[in-house]
């Protein structure tokens, strides 16, 4: 990055590619990465229809080394302007779609948001987009559970700052800090290292690195909720009402509505980025299915583009030029301005800085099962390594014995078990949130048990 800064991307690339197949960039969620297994699964089902898939890594997240004392927030947008622009520029004949999931949906539509009429690419899907970082910081510091999520967060966010501690010296002059946030408060890694709820986190490293004057100011100008309107591409928006991070109450629906770009489509049950086809992994297994919607949407949008004459490509989308003035919520600080067309005045790109290192950087990673080279640089052309489509094991399963029926309920326990390890299985910090969720309520399901039984027994 222009900063000295590192980001990724993992490339995935079907077999009889050409210089004008779609290219999906996949954005993960918090202190995730391409490793995640919603990432994984929607890959290959993007692999299998024959499209190319960027799975982006932002700064500091699955194991990149931080080269500045500034990790990313679900506020910025400037990295991603960048890797976007990069990646549209190696590839003008391509048409590029973002799918997003979690904090990595609300960073994809706060950008495009932000582009406006002016977005490179030609449609979004939002996958468990939080919307409202006030309504969601409040709502989960609201109860004893959220507070002990919150908790739980925290110490993964503090870990991760950890992991990077060298890049925050005890006291970082203003020439370390965010380029064009030199004049807020420096961080101070002990106190970092003390918070105890995201709201301490937040306030003692987030908003002072990306300048916001306070912690709530950062929440109210975080989410993507108020770039709703100024959405100027098709854009899919999926959310389930039982989500416990992404609030049903912070959809911004009546935005969503009004704006004829934007489809809203909600689920009874899903909770958060699960959508799992089936109870205790009979049959289908632990796949999500959310990913077929979203494959179908980015099919039909590329099927449209793709019947159009070369020619006409280029007003694929029909924009009202009588579109109201952008306004949000904003002071006149360097970070907070009203955007209008280019948003040249966004703090995101404010100053290029002089950087203390190369423009760009290259990382070798790989992208489990497949294998992938990726490339950050505008200076470096990356090279490719075909994937075939994945394979559908078609072995029968064998009758249960009469054994298996003898032992009915271990093999429900065993099941329940295999269930909630597929559950807890990602890496990032909700699936381990709900890991430690689930292992206290077992834990306190087994102690009641017990003791029940123990009272029955002394009974007789």
């Amino acid at each position: 990055m222009p900063d000295g800064g590192v980001v990724a991307i993992d490339w995935a690339v079907p077999e009889d590619v050409d210089k004008t197949s779609l290219i999906v960039i996949l954005f993960h969620g918090l202190a995730g990465g391409s490793n995640e297994t919603y990432i994984c699964e929607q890959t290959f089902s993007l692999l299998e229809k024959g499209h190319t898939v960027a799975c982006l890594n932002y700064r500091g997240s699955n194991g990149l080394p931080l080269k500045t004392p500034q990790l990313y927030a679900g506020s910025y947008t400037a990295d991603v302007r960048l890797i976007i622009k990069h990646i549209k520029q190696a590839h003008p004949q391509s048409p590029l779609i973002g799918v997003g999931y979690s904090l990595g949906a609300n960073i994809l539509v706060k950008y495009v948001g932000e582009e406006g009429a002016h977005c490179p690419l030609i449609a979004c899907v939002s996958v468990a987009n939080p919307f409202d970082f006030n309504v969601g910081i409040n709502f989960l510091h609201s109860s004893f559970l959220g507070r002990l999520y919150s908790r739980i967060m925290t110490r993964e966010l503090v870990s991760i700052f950890n992991q990077h501690l060298h890049m925050f010296p005890s006291s970082l002059d203003s020439s370390s800090r965010t380029v064009g946030f030199e004049d807020t408060p420096p961080v101070s890694p002990t106190k970092v290292k003390s918070s105890r709820f995201l709201t301490d986190f937040d306030e003692q490293l987030t908003r002072r690195v990306f300048g916001y004057r306070t912690v709530n100011e950062f929440y109210r100008m975080g989410g993507s909720a108020q770039y709703i309107p100024d959405v100027r591409i098709p854009t899919l928006l999926l959310n389930a009402l039982d989500d416990p991070v992404a609030l049903s109450n912070a959809i911004p629906v009546a935005d969503i509505v009004a704006n004829p770009f934007t489809i809203l489509a909600t689920t009874r049950c899903g909770g958060h980025l699960g959508w799992f086809e089936s109870l205790f992994g009979f049959g289908t297994g632990y796949k999500r299915w959310f990913t077929r919607p979203v494959l179908e949407f980015v099919e039909a949008i590329h099927g449209v583009y793709d019947s159009l004459p070369v020619h006409l490509r280029s007003s694929f989308i029909e924009h009202n030029t009588h579109a109201l003035k952008a306004n949000h919520v904003h002071y006149k600080g360097k970070h907070s301005v009203i955007f209008q067309h280019h948003h040249q005045n966004h703090p995101n790109g404010a100053g290029s800085g002089s950087g203390v290192g190369a423009k760009s950087a290259s990382l070798e990673r790989a992208l489990p099962p497949l294998k992938v080279d990726v490339a950050t640089s505008a200076n470096i052309t990356p090279s490719y390594v075909t994937v075939p489509p994945k394979k559908r094991s078609s072995k029968i399963k064998p009758k249960p014995s009469a054994s298996s029926t003898s032992s009915s309920s271990s093999s429900f326990l065993v099941k329940m078990l295999k269930y909630v390890c597929g559950l807890t299985s990602s890496a990032s910090i909700e699936g381990q949130m709900i890991r430690r969720f689930v292992v206290f309520v077992c834990a306190f399901a087994a102690v009641m048990i017990g003791s029940k039984n123990r009272k029955q027994i002394l009974g007789h």
